[in-house]
């Protein structure tokens, strides 16, 4: 049977799909029939390795994936058609890789402009994964108190003051959301405490320079609450005269926190495992946003804001996520997390 075609992405399209699953690998997959021509044929040479670059850089090859696969179903069939396509020409990728460029390129409208998911169980660093620009890894210095998930399970844990940071300026992600003049911060974390420093609140994730000046800050306050700061024309540098905090604190619980705002309406908003738990007015813009401020988790930069905690997924966007979209992301972290 031939692919889906979903009539709502197909009409906001405009256009005919050019998707086709390649014809010398139909042997192994009889249920795909061809729908145009050849899957290579929307390359300029037809090298496997130059259509996977371009099936994750490419918006308009990403635009017609989407028309056409919009199934868990089809995806697994695009994954093991190019599997057996990239061994046929010579090139040996797994499953799980193309896997993720697959997602990656259904997902990529929607995708943050940097991701922390904490899956490399080793080493001293966090790996960031990033559409474009350079990456902008975390390192975790020598000697941190910190441990990876082991067997198999993905996360890091922080059980002590330390500081995990970018080593160059974000300078390329924050001209990037002070364009768009949108941001959602998201978290996936377990807080291990309900009070920590008086009136300082700890750090989860932040994108500063030290506790007076910083673009946007994601804390815990010594209330047991969560509080966002975002610096914006309207606010003070330090983005603390206006606040969004709410919720409550579950120390030793799988939480998951996301923060949206946007210059069009100025709301803030903060959730709390997929229910809004808080939000404000925040006037301006982002462009007094700082370019040489570095990203951190689990602590300030200067080193005096320590949370303790463990994290699953950090991420940002440069636009603000939809309250269904929230839920989306709740519910689909429960179900992978818990």
């Amino acid at each position: 049977m031939k692919l889906p075609i979903q009539k709502a992405i197909y009409k906001s399209l405009g256009v005919k799909p050019k998707i086709k699953i390649p014809s010398q690998v139909t042997e192994s997959i009889e249920e795909v029939e061809v729908v145009v021509d050849d899957l290579l044929a929307l390359n300029v040479d037809g090298d496997f390795q130059l259509f996977l670059t371009q099936m994750k850089n490419s918006s308009n090859l990403q635009k017609q994936l989407q028309a056409i696969l919009v199934t868990d179903t089809d995806t697994a069939i695009l994954t093991s058609a190019l599997v057996n396509l990239g061994i046929a020409q010579g090139y040996s990728f797994s499953a799980d890789d193309i896997s993720d460029l697959v997602i990656e390129a259904l997902s990529n409208s929607d995708k943050p402009e940097v991701l922390y998911t904490f899956a490399e169980a080793k080493g001293d660093r966090v790996h960031s994964i990033m559409p474009l620009g350079q990456p902008l890894d975390l390192m975790i210095p020598d000697g941190a108190p910190v441990a990876w998930q082991a067997n198999g399970s993905r996360g890091l844990g922080v059980n002590g003051s330390t500081l995990i940071a970018s080593s160059v300026p974000a300078t390329a992600l924050s001209q990037s959301i002070k364009q768009a003049n949108a941001i959602t911060i998201e978290a996936w974390i377990t807080p291990y405490d309900v009070t920590l420093i008086e009136e300082k609140p700890a750090r989860i994730f932040t994108l500063s320079q030290d506790p007076s000046l910083r673009n946007f800050t994601l804390g815990q306050t010594d209330e047991g609450t969560y509080v966002v700061r975002l610096r914006t024309s309207g606010t003070n540098l330090n983005g603390s005269d206006v606040v969004v905090s709410g919720g409550k604190v579950e120390p030793n619980q799988l939480t998951h926190l996301v923060y949206t705002w946007n210059a069009t309406d100025h709301t803030a908003v903060l959730y709390l495992n997929g229910d809004e738990v808080a939000r404000n007015q925040i006037n301006g813009d982002l462009s007094t946003w700082d370019d040489g401020f570095y990203l951190a988790i689990a602590n300030e930069l200067d080193g005096d804001r320590a949370w303790r905690g463990e994290f699953y997924l950090v991420a940002l966007y440069k636009r603000a996520l939809s309250a269904t979209d929230v839920m989306q992301n709740y519910t689909h972290g429960l179900s992978e997390l818990a």
